[in-house]
């Protein structure tokens, strides 16, 4: 149950291992110029069995919510119930030989790409999300394996693309 207001990342797990982060707000303030990628919630360098729930993630400089193999792949088991407005990139990434047991009941609003993004990494269950207004999809799965994209909303997006592009994906 935090405020936090940041130039930088907002919360950043290294090498964490069954963790929950939940019911935090992040605000990135921008700093003119600066083109850095700052997350909202990153997770790094091995972090296993964590979970991500019922945080609010605004204007992100880059994605909402991150898990990437930044030293190392990482893995969470949920990624559920969190409202992102303006991510400048992605609302929520997989990356990177990384990955998620589920990812539900989120609310993106506003992501400049992508609303949920997987790319080189698994994730068993995409369900039930909220994606409103992306710059080109809804849900970009590349190089990806993901077992269940059910019963997600996705609306408003800006590109003449598709809603939902899997390439390379199993």
């Amino acid at each position: 149950n935090n405020m936090v207001q940041t130039t930088g990342h907002g919360l950043r797990l290294v090498d964490a291992y069954n963790c929950t982060v939940s019911n935090n707000t992040v605000q990135h303030i921008p700093v003119k110029g600066d083109t850095t990628s700052y997350y909202g919630v990153q997770c790094i360098a091995e972090t296993t069995d964590c979970n991500i729930i019922g945080n609010t993630i605004y204007d992100s400089i880059s994605n909402g919510i991150q898990i990437s193999n930044s030293e190392g792949a990482s893995s969470v088991k949920s990624i559920e119930g969190n409202t992102i407005y303006n991510a400048k990139k992605y609302g929520i990434c997989v990356e990177g030989n990384s990955s998620a047991n589920t990812i539900k009941n989120n609310t993106i609003q506003n992501a400049s790409n992508v609303g949920i993004n997987i790319n080189a990494s698994s994730v068993q269950n995409i369900l039930s999300n909220n994606i409103n207004t992306t710059g080109n999809y809804g849900i970009f799965a590349n190089g990806a394996t993901v077992s269940s994209i059910e019963n997600n909303v996705i609306s408003d997006f800006i590109s003449s693309k598709v809603n939902l592009q899997m390439r390379g994906t199993s």
